[in-house]
Order: structure tokens, then C-alpha cells, then sequence
């Protein structure tokens, strides 16, 4: 999807769960973040990996000093209890069978999501809760479940232009190519580096800081893709 669909798919629903996904360095992470921090809204984010425990989404007992242990919530509670806010799931197709099960509940719907933590109470999300989830694999590696809290599924598939309008014409093109073609492998975060280290070392010495042994085929793409009209493909190579 083109970013301005995106933006008007996200402004037509403003309440949904939304899974973005799509390829590294395009701006899944800072589009939720903005779109749950909007206004006074406040964002807790997560980036689950597959030692994520569920105490590190929902909370655990901590210790109080001499009033011993007291519960205290964690990023996702946390998000269901202040009214307005919202939960950012990074990584979510990281997440260990443990964690998904526990995200069922936490990404229900608002009238029937409860929980009941060990602490003995029963919690649930405010009526305005909303969560995002980001993940660089396809959807369909998500279980069922997990997949079917959010009803809204948006394929990320190149940098904002707010973080393209900094960069010459020319340097907008070719990053733009890259993220065109699904064989490639060159992202945003990756160019940005090569770009800062271009002002000090030379075109050579960056890329090879950048891309090792794919150095050589980024800069004769790049050359290429200068010329118009001349079809160009960075060779797939091992790193």
C-alpha cells in the first residue's frame, strides 16, 4: 500500500487493532507510536522476542521493601487502564506460544477482553483502547487466533515520505527501487548509515562498512540506476 492509503484506511477506522507488516526500515514502529500518541493519548510499547515472558506483558509482583511484595502492572495493563491509550507490539510473529495465548485476551474485543491477574482482581481494557502490531514476516506465519484480533492488516511497503524528503532525487529513486523489488535487501536504516559515513570516508569505504561483500553490487546498482532506462538488479549474495 501507497502511505496515503494507508493514512485514510487508519483515519476511517480510528478504533481498530491494525497489524502492519512489511519489509525492515520503513516506518512500521513510528507509525504506531503516532498514531497511538495522538492528541493526549499515551503509547506502551512491547517488542516481544521468543524469551518474552508473560510477566513482561502483563506484570508481575515486585518488592516493596518492608511492606513486602505488591503487584504492579505491566505495559499491557498499563495500557488498558489509562483511558485514551493504546499498546504497540513490536516483533509480534516473535511471539512464544505463552504470550500469544495471553494476547487473545489482551486484543479482544473491549466489551468481553478481561483478565483475571494474580493479585485476585479482575481487570479490563477501557472502552477507547486500541493496539498495533508490527512484524517484517507475512501474516499468515501468525496462529489463527492471534491473527483474527485485528481487523485491519496493512502491508507497509516503503519509507514515509517524511523520511524520504531529506534525501537528493536521485538517492529518493533508487531507495525506492530497492523496496520495489522483494529480492533486494538494501533498507532505509542501511542507506541512512552509508549516507552519513559518504560525507567523511568515500563511496568505497562506506558501502564496505555497510554491506561487506555486497559493497561493490550496491554502488554499480546505484551508478545504474543514475542512467535512465537501464534495467538494474543487485546480484543475491550470501553475506
Amino acid at each position: 500500500m501507497h502511505w496515503r492509503e494507508i493514512l485514510s484506511v487508519l483515519q476511517a477506522e480510528p478504533k481498530a487493532n491494525v497489524l502492519l507488516h512489511g519489509p525492515p526500515g520503513v516506518g512500521k514502529t513510528h507509525l504506531a507510536n503516532s498514531v497511538l500518541s495522538a492528541g493526549d493519548r499515551a503509547a506502551f510499547n512491547v517488542t516481544l522476542t521468543a524469551d518474552t515472558a508473560v510477566a513482561e506483558l502483563v506484570g508481575m509482583f515486585v518488592p516493596r521493601g518492608k511492606a513486602g511484595f505488591a503487584w504492579q502492572d505491566g505495559p499491557a495493563l498499563l495500557a488498558w487502564s489509562a483511558p485514551g491509550s493504546g499498546l504497540v507490539l513490536n516483533e509480534i510473529d516473535q511471539a512464544p506460544p505463552g504470550v500469544a495465548f495471553v494476547l487473545h485476551a489482551i486484543l479482544d474485543d473491549p466489551e468481553v477482553a478481561a483478565l483475571t491477574i494474580p493479585d485476585g482482581r479482575t481487570v479490563r481494557p477501557a472502552p477507547d483502547f486500541r493496539a498495533m502490531a508490527t512484524m517484517n514476516g507475512a501474516p499468515k506465519s501468525l496462529p489463527a487466533g492471534l491473527r483474527d484480533r485485528f481487523s485491519l492488516v496493512l502491508r507497509v511497503d516503503e519509507p514515509h515520505p517524511d523520511a524520504l524528503s531529506g534525501l537528493q532525487p536521485d538517492e529518493r529513486a533508487f531507495l525506492l527501487r530497492c523496496y520495489s523489488d522483494p529480492a533486494l535487501t538494501i533498507t532505509y536504516r542501511e542507506f541512512m548509515q552509508y549516507r552519513r559515513l559518504r560525507n567523511s570516508l568515500s563511496d568505497e569505504l562506506a558501502a564496505a562498512a555497510v554491506w561487506d561483500d555486497r559493497a561493490e553490487d550496491v554502488l554499480t546498482a546505484r551508478q545504474l540506476g543514475l542512467r535512465e532506462h537501464v534495467p538494474w538488479r543487485i546480484p543475491s549474495r550470501k553475506r
